[in-house]
């Protein structure tokens, strides 16, 4: 029921407090007066929010606030991380906002891989950006402390490359609508195919898993089959370096981040399933092949396909849907 929004007057009368015809909603937290000479005294309400003047000092207003801000950010830093503290979650919102997405992507700041404590805007990130990466690339999480821990960004500490930190829930919103900055894709570091590195390095390892899957093409399938009421699929992994697996969706894909917040909001969607990626060089591959080649392995094989596809979702922070089995399972190989 919060009411934001200049008022508005004409000739110095007061003639609607709030007005929040005059500031798009992810401006809420601006507060001011507007004396127009132009609107007429006795307007109406309705007549107002068709008036054409109205939309261009609404224009107006946005323009000169998003350069006054992109200012602010490029004089004095600490005086914008400080406005960004409090109210940074609220300016995301305008990467929605497609007439006025291009004024506020500059206007962003990001936790990033790059440094500890400083936050970083797209604009920084680019310029720190290789020869051989195309992308900007993020991961969402809950905290940057779980982001860190992620499977997902073992490939990218290896190569050195740069990772946005995307920690408030309203990142899982914002980058649906952010696609591109400075002609450089967003993409989600557990989202889709990764390929890092120059274009010979990524023709090599593309050569190397492809001879895995082959070698492996029947365990995964078994694999595949046993999950196949949790998993998409199952296939050899670019992104894990030291981890045995994780969970990965399509590019097009909702996060499981997203997934909860539109449960949260009653938004009640059929869980996504999604794809599980098992680390080609991981000693666990060869086992599990080992012993699929043995005469009747196939029950320790599914326990162990559970066990996998168990311990990408702790990895994550998604609950298993079958805590019980896992347990029973893990205490099982314990004992063997």
């Amino acid at each position: 029921d919060q009411k934001f929004g200049l008022q508005l007057y004409v000739n110095r009368v007061l003639i609607k407090d709030p007005a929040d015809e005059l500031l798009p909603e992810w401006l809420r937290f601006m507060k001011g007066v507007v004396d127009s000479p132009d609107l007429s005294l006795n307007v109406s309400r309705e007549i107002l929010q068709q008036d054409r003047r109205l939309g261009s000092i609404r224009k107006r207003i946005v323009k000169k606030t998003t350069e006054t801000l992109a200012k602010i950010q490029k004089e004095n830093r600490e005086k914008y991380a400080t406005f960004w503290t409090h109210f940074g979650r609220v300016l995301k919102e305008g990467s929605a906002d497609l007439e006025h997405s291009d004024k506020v992507a500059p206007l962003l700041l990001f936790q990033s891989s790059n440094d500890d404590t400083a936050l970083t805007s797209l604009a920084e990130y680019v310029e720190r950006m290789g020869d051989a990466q195309d992308d900007i690339f993020y991961m969402t999480g809950e905290s940057r402390t779980a982001v860190e821990a992620s499977p997902h960004l073992e490939a990218f500490r290896e190569k050195g490359i740069e990772v946005l930190y995307l920690t408030d829930p309203v990142d899982e919103i914002m980058v649906n609508h952010l696609n591109e900055f400075d002609g450089k894709s967003l993409k989600s570091a557990g989202k889709g195919v990764v390929d890092l590195g120059s274009e010979d390095e990524k023709q090599q390892a593309e050569d190397e898993r492809k001879a895995k899957s082959d070698t492996h093409a029947s365990l995964l399938e078994f694999i595949g089959k046993t999950l196949e009421e949790h998993i998409k699929e199952v296939r050899l992994s670019a992104r894990l370096t030291s981890s045995a697996a994780c969970l990965v969706g399509e590019e097009n894909d909702i996060s499981p981040g997203l997934e909860k917040i539109l449960a949260a909001s009653g938004q009640g969607l059929e869980k996504q399933k999604r794809i599980l990626e098992i680390n080609p060089k991981h000693a666990i591959l060869t086992r599990m092949q080992a012993i699929f080649d043995e005469e009747q392995a196939e029950q320790s094989i599914e326990d162990y396909a559970h066990l996998l596809h168990g311990q990408a979702l702790i990895a994550e922070g998604s609950p298993l849907p079958d805590p019980a089995g896992f347990s029973r399972r893990l205490s099982e190989l314990m004992v063997r």
